[in-house]
């Protein structure tokens, strides 16, 4: 208490040399400094053992209304490495020592907020309300440097998801791209907790469309996914399956491309009917199997142990029949070792005249010439003669055999390509047949 009892009122300046003591009694009793414009500049509520600077009602310990500065230092009483440390354009946090979050405007964009600065052992942890499959709802592992999602706290790989994801994009072309230096694997592993039997499987589709849910384009994976089963299926067993809806009411025809010399092209399909498709730039089939090739071998059966055959063809376009030119070259070589089956001639042009009969197909090779057809054969004419049929258009067929089939012939195989020729006989011819010759052919493996 001093002279003037608990209150004194001093006007003008105040100076006090050596310690003072405000309170000493302990007493309910308030201190407030007062500055130009504040009456509350410093404010101590005895009562409730409180600090405010520009507040009478301080709500803490130490209560600012207003802004505060600090030249680089926060720290926790009692914990000197545990601090905020301010400098220029930088905010460091951190904790036990440990930087735990850096915030720092770089000289020119992109600025960083780094977790972890140290490269400590710090898990980086975003906790959720709990809901879906729990927390956390992210997890950066530090230790193995993995991340786990929704509910995964200890991650087995580099990205660990118990859930679904899914990319997409607004605009624009969208990719996933797994590389790796090594080996690359891409798993699909269904009913991992073994509680489903086997009627829960993997599987993998792609669709141009998503207004309609399962409107499946291409389908991968084990019958009996998504209650996909269908005629002649072989239950849980992979397979592959091309639909353009989950009512399978519309057909998707399945294909297999390849780039061959810069040319991709579709090279297998599976289309209507169930029908295969194989060749270039095939995309239906006449036949259950369609096999198309340029001239030459098509395809081939063989023997694990040996002596393989192989069926082809060759094809002549618009070969004209000139007017006392028998025998003359298709320009078709017939592989050495190899049999003529079939010879098919379609007219083009029919012939006019006297005569015109095509009566055999003949080999050159070494300097002999050896006959496809026996001399019993009659020829075929070429001359335009609408009531028996030819005309342009009209087809012949005539196969490796004599008249007395089913005897046939033997055949001796060439060592090497032979020149392949037709003979025929022509008479008073004042228009030249033009034909197409196709002939089919067996090669056999010499060993």
């Amino acid at each position: 208490m001093s002279e003037y009892g608990n209150d004194a009122l001093i006007s003008g300046s105040i100076e006090v040399s050596g310690s003072s003591t405000f309170n000493e009694g302990s007493l309910d009793a308030d201190f407030r400094v007062e500055s130009d414009g504040n009456t509350h500049m410093l404010y101590v509520d005895a009562g409730n053992n409180k600090v405010g600077i520009g507040t009478d009602a301080p709500d803490y310990e130490l209560d600012v209304a207003g802004n505060v500065g600090v030249d680089q230092y926060i720290y926790h009483n009692g914990d000197g490495n545990t601090f905020i440390n301010f400098s220029d354009d930088k905010i460091i946090l951190k904790a036990g020592g440990k930087a735990m979050v850096t915030m720092e405007e770089k000289g020119s964009a992109p600025h960083e907020v780094t977790i972890n600065d140290g490269s400590n052992n710090i898990d980086f942890v975003v906790k959720g309300n709990g809901s879906n499959e729990g927390n956390p709802l992210l997890m950066c592992d530090a230790s193995t440097g993995r991340v786990g999602i929704n509910g995964v706290g200890s991650p087995e790989c580099e990205l660990h998801v118990d859930g679904d994801v899914k990319i997409a994009a607004s605009s624009g072309d969208t990719s996933l791209i797994v590389q790796g230096t090594q080996d690359v694997t891409l798993g699909l592993v269904a009913d991992t907790d073994n509680s489903g039997g086997e009627d829960q499987n993997p599987s993998l589709y792609m669709s141009q469309e998503t207004s309609t849910a399962g409107a499946y384009q291409f389908l991968m994976g084990l019958e009996g996914t998504a209650n996909l089963s269908y005629t002649g299926s072989y239950t849980n067993q992979p397979f592959i399956l091309s639909l353009n809806s989950e009512a399978h009411n519309s057909l998707r025809t399945f294909q297999i491309a390849t780039s061959d010399g810069g040319d991709v092209s579709s090279r297998f399909s599976i289309a209507t009917g169930g029908r295969i498709a194989i060749g270039d730039a095939v995309q239906a089939a006449d036949a259950r199997l369609h096999i198309t090739e340029a001239a030459g071998d098509i395809f081939k059966m063989e023997n694990t142990t040996a002596y393989g055959i192989t069926y082809g063809q060759l094809v002549k376009e618009s070969l004209t029949l000139s007017d006392g030119g028998s025998p003359i070259d298709t320009t078709l070589n017939l592989p050495a070792a190899s049999m003529i089956t079939d010879v098919l001639i379609t007219i083009k042009t029919a012939g006019a005249g006297t005569t015109h009969t095509i009566d055999n197909v003949a080999l050159t090779y070494g300097g002999a010439t050896s006959n496809m057809k026996g001399s019993s054969f009659s020829g075929i004419s070429m001359i335009s003669n609408p009531s028996q049929g030819v005309a342009a258009g009209t087809q012949y067929v005539m196969g490796n055999t004599d008249q007395s089939f089913p005897a046939g012939r033997a055949t001796m195989l060439l060592a090497g390509a032979a020149d392949i020729k037709l003979v025929y006989t022509d008479e008073g011819i004042s228009t030249e047949p033009i034909v197409d010759v196709v002939v089919f052919y067996k090669k056999f493996d010499t060993t």
